[in-house]
């Protein structure tokens, strides 16, 4: 009997990606043999701390898969130069603009009467300043990913080998790997298969069709055990 159960993502709007789909999919996964870690589990019947803990975590892990199927669909801008240096003058637009609005609502009297103007309308202001914060930050992390380039005019990814398909299979490998501590492997109804083909679904894509596919794409990101180890 399955003891992932479900967790309403309650005032989170509904996600491909949140705890309760995630929940499905790791169900899945433990039904095809897989070993599912406690800190996604709510038995029936889990305290709501316990149930919340779990929910972040599947959240979490979602995330983490929403990723590697970006990196597939923008495949052609991440290993082309001119999307990567828009992209740099947008982000760097985008840090500075943010700390410019942000400036002005370090006085906490025009904060204060800000603040009840903003709630009048249905908002709270300190979600607000907290999401502008998140976001100049993550514009700053993306740029520390050029910085790391040496120049903006060089490709975002330029020893990108990979075909898309293959960047997605191997990345959908590592978070198995880092998120569920389990070994891709490529038995054909085995748990990775089950999480590659749950993953596709939320994602609305269709399944590679050969479990070669996946072979080739966990050999070339390093995730994969030789043939006669699998």
């Amino acid at each position: 009997m399955s003891n992932i159960n479900k967790i309403s993502d309650e005032a989170i709007a509904p996600s491909r990606w949140g705890s309760e789909a995630i929940g499905d999919l790791l169900d899945k996964v433990q039904k095809a043999g897989g070993t599912i870690p406690e800190r996604y589990l709510c038995p029936k019947g889990s305290s709501p701390e316990q149930a919340g803990i779990a929910g972040d975590a599947r959240r979490q892990l979602g995330e983490k898969i929403s990723w590697a199927f970006f990196f597939e669909e923008f495949h052609p801008e991440l290993t082309s130069k001119t999307p990567a240096k828009e992209r740099y003058k947008k982000l760097n637009s985008m840090k500075k603009q943010l700390s410019m609005l942000l400036s002005p609502l370090e006085d906490d009297l025009l904060k204060s009467q800000l603040s009840a103007r903003v709630s009048w309308r249905g908002h709270d202001l300190a979600n607000i300043v907290e999401g502008m914060k998140a976001l100049r930050e993550s514009a700053l992390d993306e740029l520390k990913v050029f910085a790391e380039t040496k120049s903006h005019e060089q490709k975002l990814m330029p020893n990108l080998k990979e075909t898309p398909q293959e960047l997605l299979l191997g990345r959908l490998g590592k978070v198995y790997r880092e998120g569920l501590g389990l070994e891709p492997d490529i038995k054909e109804k085995g748990p990775f298969v089950a999480f590659v083909d749950a993953s596709y679904l939320l994602a609305g894509k269709k399944k590679p069709k050969s479990g070669d596919t996946i072979t080739k794409a966990l050999r070339r990101a390093g995730h994969s055990k030789s043939p006669d180890n699998l």
